[in-house]
């Protein structure tokens, strides 16, 4: 919920400000994908139409070395382990929760400018299969505990993945439908 008028400037550290009313915020975004999934997708774009990247090859925080991303990349059938069980709601609660401290260590080094209310948003580019958002939240959220006690946190993370935008906080979690609009 804003008040008017609102104000908002791009800048760095956080990358946005927002001025909403009498209340100010600092908004840090980020993309979670994992960076040899990123790499794996752009070869395999440049070589064929015929290749498939398996997802279950590229967990998040597992590096592969170029060479392994190259022949992932080059693949045409699917040949890694899978998913079974709660193991794609487990993995997304840890990489958003990686991204979470990642940039939550930014937000305590002095350069970094701290608001009143501080928001991480985090677009959600997993390469996963359809999860249970409930579930993965509900893993998030324990991943989460002890991080409300910190100082110098993220009052609310927002992830905005596929129809859903979630709030976690130090109150629990909300969940919103969103409307693509394209």
């Amino acid at each position: 919920n804003l008040e008017f008028p609102l104000t908002v400037a791009h800048q760095d550290k956080p990358d946005f400000y927002l001025k909403a009313g009498k209340s100010e915020y600092g908004i840090e975004c980020t993309e979670a994908i994992p960076q040899d999934y990123a790499h794996a997708t752009a070869i395999s774009e440049k070589n064929s139409d015929e290749t498939v990247i398996d997802m279950s090859l590229l967990e998040w925080g597992h590096k592969k070395t170029p060479k392994d991303i190259h022949e992932i990349a080059s693949r045409t059938k699917l040949t890694g382990p899978g998913w079974e069980g709660d193991n794609p709601e487990y993995e997304w609660a840890f990489a958003m929760s990686e991204v979470t401290k990642t940039k939550t260590s930014l937000l305590q080094k002095q350069d970094f400018k701290k608001y009143s209310n501080n928001y991480l948003l985090i677009y959600d580019n997993l390469p996963r299969p359809t999860i249970d958002f409930s579930k993965a939240c509900s893993f998030l959220r324990k991943k989460l505990e002890r991080y409300w006690n910190g100082d110098s946190i993220f009052n609310n993370i927002f992830v905005q993945t596929d129809d859903l935008l979630m709030k976690f906080s130090f109150f629990g979690v909300e969940k919103f439908k969103t409307i693509n609009l394209w």
